[in-house]
């Protein structure tokens, strides 16, 4: 396995409107995660939010109140690329705010597993941003971890601060009256509780998990069976060679490892193919040899 890695990323800012148009990462492809964190300020009037089509909030609006009754408000929303996600992703307010966006674009990603949100630090005029601790369902793997700061500086003074010990900034950006901080740390662990920022502000600190996604990996040379496999994580990996030697393989995924090989089709069935992959053992004690296996952990 590998970690996933912020590819590509976007952003920018806007003065009072309703309507928000985000423009997306370069270089999407299918597959990609989308990853969008959007923070809202507005004179005292928070009103709804609706997202585009195709994408997904995690968690809920955090809402923090600023000095001079000033508002702000803070989401996560996500979507995997399909090809039809666009060049743009517009999300409406029912009243009127400036914003500030990132979006990252993830590769490597598990795409069968949604990204995960802790419930955000939240901390009212002069306070230090402290993301909150996160343990994600899938528990321990290669995973991205993200601690992430929405500040208004009108409440406090955050200006040049220092992201947590151990993660690297990502996005760190100010417009003079509210700040967006994107940090990042490769770690396996099953669970995270990213230090805090420093400065101060009102703030909504979440910290996000990446679950790393299945990586083929191919070994050549000669190989037979027993073929030996520690089923741990995400995965799959193809074991190819000839008979006779010995192959000692991890398959990158927990559960059942299914053991195939290939066999020439009868003359008859040439035109069908000429390989046809056949059950040789679902259970890796077993022995026999093969001119090529197939180990896969799902």
């Amino acid at each position: 396995m590998s970690f996933p890695v912020i590819a590509d990323e976007s952003f920018g800012t806007s003065g009072y409107l309703t309507s928000h148009p985000l423009d997306l990462p370069a270089n999407i492809a299918s597959g990609d995660l989308l990853l969008a964190l959007v923070l809202f300020h507005s004179n005292g009037n928070s009103g709804s939010i609706t997202l585009p089509g195709g994408w997904t909030q995690l968690g809920s609006t955090a809402t923090v109140n600023e000095s001079g009754g000033a508002v702000a408000m803070a989401f996560v929303m996500y979507r995997w690329a399909d090809g039809s996600e666009g060049s743009t992703a517009t999300v409406t307010t029912s009243a009127v705010h400036q914003k500030k966006y990132w979006i990252g674009r993830i590769t490597g990603a598990d795409t069968g597993t949604d990204p995960e949100m802790s419930a955000p630090g939240v901390g009212n005029q002069f306070t230090t941003p402290n993301p909150s601790s996160l343990a994600p369902s899938w528990g321990a793997a290669d995973n991205l971890w993200l601690a992430t700061a929405f500040v208004s500086k009108a409440s406090g003074s955050f200006s040049g601060a220092s992201v947590p010990s151990g993660y690297t900034a990502v996005h760190d950006e100010d417009n003079g009256s509210y700040y967006l901080v994107v940090t990042s740390l490769d770690l396996n662990a099953s669970s995270e509780d990213p230090g805090a920022f420093t400065g101060a502000g009102a703030f909504v600190a979440p910290t996000l998990a990446v679950k790393p996604g299945a990586v083929a990996q191919d070994w050549t040379g000669a190989a037979s069976l027993p073929l030996s496999a520690d089923a741990t994580a995400a995965g799959t990996r193809v074991f190819s060679g000839a008979a006779p030697a010995s192959l000692a393989a991890t398959a990158t995924a927990a559960g059942d490892v299914e053991v195939t090989r290939q066999r020439a089709r009868p003359e008859s069935d040439v035109d069908a193919g000429g390989w046809a992959d056949e059950p040789l053992y679902t259970s890796l004690s077993d022995q026999d040899a093969a001119t090529s296996v197939t180990a896969t952990a799902s």
